[in-house]
């Protein structure tokens, strides 16, 4: 009988090894009876085998300095069954495969998990109005006048998870009917807009922002275009979510010299908000989050012969400030 509890602890750890035996002799026999099936095969990780193996070596190699005899046999049992995993998810075993080395099975196992590693990612990402965050992606893809393979892949992956047709030929067209520039700027923002609208959950916002940013980068070239438009959605997506801003936020002034320019003013889309000014009053166009896309606002304005200007909101906001933002 063991004197203290510490004694009883330390063979009843003897005993659950018996367990450890049973329960690694049984995963090995299912998995040694199905081995050379390729479903079997495709369903084991090696990238996470291989992660485990190593603090698995560590643990062993700790408890033989300790003469932890129980936790040696544990860790000596378990990478046991990590190295079977290993053999069997290389597919030596599946039917067409026995000429090939097993470590050229086992790198090309590895290459063919590497282009599935952002699945699971995916499936938690559920988004609702799926086909308006495709049309986004497909615009920030074409805003620069020019579509990489990479971009057209990067785009199809999440069409395809989500089940949705694209055709690049018809969003080409579209994109050439539109004058090149601050018009397509418009378009794309007001699609980033009409999804915000749909009142998403916060967390999938915050994820979609952080697409549209590999999606940008996935060429290695960050074109003037995509850097603007980046930097302007994701001030839209933060200001949804209620993220502090880590830029200013600019408004464009137009201020209307007479009544014809005024009436212009009023039925431009979208309305503007009139907001005081000194001597008069003033109409206000934003918030924007990239005072180089408020820029090309005012230059829109001004092509209609109006006086426009970029504020930031700090400017409106502070005494003695020109124009106050009206609610």
């Amino acid at each position: 009988m063991p004197a203290t509890f510490e004694e009883f602890v330390s063979e009843l750890a003897y005993f659950a090894i018996v367990f450890i035996v049973i329960e690694v002799y049984l995963t090995v026999n299912k998995l040694w009876k199905r081995k050379h099936e390729r479903v079997v095969a495709d369903s084991i990780s090696l990238t996470a085998r291989f992660v485990s193996l190593f603090p698995m070596l560590v643990f062993t190699i700790h408890a033989y300095m300790e003469e932890n005899w129980q936790g040696f046999s544990y860790n000596t049992l378990i990478i046991f069954l990590i190295l079977v995993h290993v053999a069997v998810g290389s597919g030596f075993w599946v039917a067409g495969q026995e000429t090939k080395k097993f470590w050229d099975l086992v790198k090309l196992s590895l290459r063919m998990e590497q282009k599935e590693v952002g699945d699971l990612a995916k499936s938690f990402f559920r988004p609702s109005h799926a086909d308006k965050l495709i049309h986004i992606l497909e615009q920030v893809a074409w805003i620069d006048g020019e579509l990489d393979d990479k971009e057209i892949e990067f785009v199809n992956s999440f069409a395809l998870h989500w089940n949705i047709n694209l055709n690049w030929d018809i969003l080409k067209g579209s994109s050439d009917s539109l004058r090149k520039g601050s018009l397509n700027f418009d378009v794309l923002r007001k699609s980033m807009t009409d999804y915000l609208s749909t009142s998403p959950p916060e967390a999938q916002v915050l994820q979609f922002i952080d697409v549209l940013t590999m999606l940008v980068n996935i060429d290695g070239n960050v074109a003037d275009a995509e850097a603007l438009m980046l930097e302007e959605l994701t001030g839209l997506c933060s200001a949804y979510c209620h993220k502090e801003q880590s830029t200013s936020v600019y408004y464009v002034a137009i201020i209307p010299q007479n009544q014809a320019q005024e009436d212009a003013v009023l039925v431009l889309t979208p309305p503007l908000r009139k907001s005081e000014a000194p001597g008069g009053y003033a109409y206000l166009a934003g918030p924007f989050y990239s005072q180089r896309y408020a820029d090309i606002v005012s230059d829109e304005y001004r092509t209609f012969n109006l006086f426009s200007a970029t504020l930031r909101e700090e400017q409106l906001k502070a005494n003695g400030a020109y124009f106050t933002i009206s609610k």
